[in-house]
């Protein structure tokens, strides 16, 4: 408690938003250690473990990952057998990422340490601190868009 109230007198909003970006991905690390995924790996099966599959257009919106970064990323996942990537009958210029079933159960579990993390966080503040949360989030997206 005493390094966030510091944090707060002398650091930027970016410096927090940076930090605590850290201790999460540390937090999951060590949450999903059996699993061995980097951060932006776990982040990328997080987002998939709704829908199973998305398209690798809407992944690079959703992430801002450099093209080349994002197609590191799903390299990775797909030779560890997590997910696949086909061309879309619909449209072929695009590229659909499809979980497997290895990754359907990889991304269940990431999605769960997330939620038990975001729960445990909301329960320790108001609805309305929840919500000037989001918008300043929302905020800072727009500002460095």
């Amino acid at each position: 408690m005493k390094q966030l109230r510091e944090a707060r007198l002398g650091a930027s909003l970016i410096a927090a938003v940076q930090r605590v970006t850290h201790l999460a991905a540390r937090h999951l690390e060590r949450e999903l250690a059996g699993l061995q995924l980097g951060q932006a790996e776990a982040h990328i099966l997080a987002h998939l473990s709704g829908a199973g599959m998305g398209t690798i257009a809407q992944l690079h919106r959703g992430f801002g990952h450099r093209r080349s970064t994002l197609t590191s990323i799903l390299d990775r996942l797909e030779k560890r057998g997590l997910l696949i990537r086909t061309t879309d009958r619909a449209d072929r210029r695009s590229v659909r990422v499809t979980l497997t079933s290895k990754g359907k159960r990889a991304a269940g579990r990431v999605a769960h340490a997330v939620r038990q993390v975001e729960t445990r966080v909301l329960s320790q503040v108001s609805a309305e601190a929840a919500s000037g949360f989001w918008q300043t989030i929302a905020a800072l997206e727009r500002s460095l868009q």
